[in-house]
């Protein structure tokens, strides 16, 4: 009898750490379910999309915001390729990442991608991946969190169309303000700012202002319309003779400049001259309905040109002055001709 109560005892001394294994272990078992349970409820309502990728590439797991994303059935896409329902472009970049994280050779991988839904519309997805270790003996997988970001790359395409259509307006308007609108010459402000850009790099210069010759004798005879043909004509006439680095501007008027920028006076007076010669030597045929006549009209015009060289210590206004004074040399001697 002793003997049995002694084994007794024994056995119930032993069996009250087992069962306390075993109740700390159900205890572990509740806590984790319940962990899981938490989880599970959040990823059921979050708008992302949570998910793993097997080592083949297809869906190893979705959270149901799959469905609300893609159109598609969560169960049914589970097993299918990850890349079927992705932009082909980008097959090759994602497939080296995927291979990059399993080989612990980069940490995350992000890409904004577009996915086709179950509809046929194109959705813009953002993809944030990384490196998981599903389960011990099992080598290294990939999960991570997708969303549609079609709101936020649309909005931001629409304001990146409008930064570029601000600037475009932006160099649009700064070319108007440089423009003279009847002639598509430079204006004075251009100008004005051409000289000052010379002047302060010490360049060779040469200004040269002309006019055209009784020009109120074509409006008074044909109207403002032949007038401001004329001053196109003659505008194109000008540019034809000139080099690259020269610039004529409208600057006012029927008067006309010709900046000769890095040019030495001796070979500026020779362009300009030639400048007055052409002119002279061309017809210009005015078509009757803007001529206000019955028929076409064949003007010849000429033009008085003074011209000043850039000296040490004078700015452009004086600069401007000299070659005025110039001009009206050229008219006082009989116009149609170039004064120093």
């Amino acid at each position: 009898t002793y003997v049995m109560e002694l084994f007794i005892a024994t056995i119930f001394l032993c069996a009250l750490p087992l069962a306390a294994v075993l109740n700390q272990r159900d205890r572990l078992a509740e806590k984790t379910a319940l962990h899981l349970a938490h989880i599970r409820g959040i990823s059921d309502r979050i708008h992302e999309v949570l998910f793993r990728i097997e080592d083949d590439g297809s869906w190893a797991f979705l959270s149901p915001a799959y469905h609300e994303v893609t159109g598609r059935d969560v169960s049914a896409s589970l097993g299918r390729p990850m890349l079927a329902e992705l932009a082909v472009e980008d097959h090759a970049r994602i497939l080296a990442a995927l291979d990059d994280l399993r080989a612990e050779k980069i940490a995350t991988f992000n890409i904004t991608t577009t996915m086709v839904t179950a509809e046929g519309s194109k959705r813009y997805i953002e993809f944030d991946m990384f490196r998981t270790i599903v389960a011990s003996g099992i080598g290294p997988g990939v999960s991570g969190i997708f969303s549609d970001v079609t709101a936020r790359v649309l909005l931001d395409k629409q304001l990146q169309k409008s930064a570029r259509d601000a600037r475009r307006a932006a160099q649009r308007s700064e070319i108007a303000a440089r423009t003279d609108e009847l002639t598509g010459l430079p204006n004075r402000r251009a100008f004005f700012e051409r000289i000052d850009e010379s002047v302060a790099q010490g360049r060779s210069l040469a200004l040269a202002v002309f006019d055209v010759d009784h020009f109120k004798r074509i409006n008074d005879g044909y109207g403002h319309p032949a007038g401001d043909e004329v001053l196109r004509r003659i505008a194109t006439t000008a540019s034809a003779h000139l080099r690259e680095n020269d610039m004529v501007a409208r600057i006012g008027g029927e008067e006309f400049a010709i900046v000769f920028d890095g040019l030495e006076p001796a070979a500026a007076v020779a362009v300009a001259e030639r400048v007055v010669a052409a002119v002279a030597g061309a017809t210009f045929t005015l078509p009757g309905t803007l001529a206000g006549t019955d028929h076409d009209v064949d003007l010849s015009v000429t033009i008085s040109m003074g011209l000043a060289e850039h000296r040490a210590g004078i700015d452009a206004s004086q600069l401007l002055a000299d070659a005025d004074r110039a001009l009206y040399a050229a008219k006082d001697g009989g116009r149609n001709q170039l004064r120093l």
